[in-house]
Parts: C-alpha cells; sequence; structure tokens
C-alpha cells in the first residue's frame, strides 16, 4: 500500500498534467513539446466527440402528391384490364429522393394495374428541393364508363 504522501504528490501530478497528456511528462520540457501534445489532444478530442451525421429527414406529403409530384404521367390501361372490363382502385406508396420517385409500393387494388402504376410513378418529376419524401396515390380504374365521342364542331 502507498503512504499517503506519495498517494497526494501522485494526483498532484495529473491534476497538472492533462487528462491525455499522462506520461509523457517529458514533453513539457518546452514549448514546442506543449503545442504538439495539445494538437494531439484536439485531434484525439475531436475523434472522440464526432459522430455520424444523423440522416436527413423525410418530408410527409401523403394525400399532397400534387404538390410535391408536379409533373405526372397517367398509368397505361393494360390490354387485358380493357378486354375483362376490370374495375378497381389501385393504392399506392412512394418514396421519392432528390426530386425523382425510387420505390414504389402497392397497398391495395386489382392485379392487373400493379406494373402500370408502378411504371407511371416512377416518370414522375417532383420537386428537388425535398431531399427525401414519402408519399401516396390512389388510381381509380373505371371500365363501365363509355368512352366520350368527340366533340363536332357547330357550323
Amino acid at each position: 500500500m502507498r503512504s499517503p504522501s506519495k498517494l497526494a504528490t501522485f494526483h498532484a501530478t495529473r491534476s497538472t498534467v492533462p487528462r491525455c497528456a499522462v506520461g509523457v511528462e517529458s514533453w513539457f520540457q518546452n514549448d514546442r513539446g506543449i503545442r504538439a501534445l495539445s494538437v494531439l489532444c484536439l485531434f484525439a478530442l475531436a475523434a472522440c466527440v464526432a459522430t455520424p451525421s444523423a440522416p436527413a429527414k423525410v418530408a410527409d406529403y401523403r394525400g399532397r402528391i400534387g404538390v410535391l409530384c408536379p409533373e405526372q404521367v397517367s398509368p397505361r390501361v393494360p390490354a387485358q384490364a380493357e378486354r375483362d372490363k376490370i374495375s378497381g382502385k389501385v393504392v399506392a406508396d412512394a418514396r421519392v429522393v432528390e426530386g425523382a420517385v425510387v420505390d414504389v409500393r402497392i397497398r391495395s387494388g386489382p392485379r392487373v394495374y400493379r406494373n402500370a402504376v408502378v411504371e407511371a410513378m416512377k416518370q414522375y418529376r417532383c420537386d428537388r428541393d425535398v431531399p427525401r419524401a414519402v408519399t401516396n396515390q390512389q388510381f381509380v380504374f373505371d371500365m363501365s364508363r363509355q368512352p366520350i365521342a368527340p366533340l363536332k364542331a357547330a357550323k
């Protein structure tokens, strides 16, 4: 066991030397050593304190896709759906990164329309000022309606 006088000396020495410099008291002999040691301590401190940057916040534009993506493409009606008169509503979620739709997930709707919806949404042009966003959209396919005849010009 150490004597009280040696413990007091040890604590006094440690308290006067920065924590990162314990054991290198010889560097304190001149100013150059002090500067070099302080630079090393600063780098060590910066490495300890540095944390990875937080991921970019994802903006929620659900229900407001027209605001986020003003340039939209209509999905093409598949031939099978037209032939079999398949109607339905497709609900899709989209993930937008830097103005482009990068991922589309279909939540519900007839399978025959799913690929057409995904292809159309991937062609959307969205606001580039929003780095990351999520949004959703509903597509209603009603095959029971008759096509509208073109208007005839009045004479």
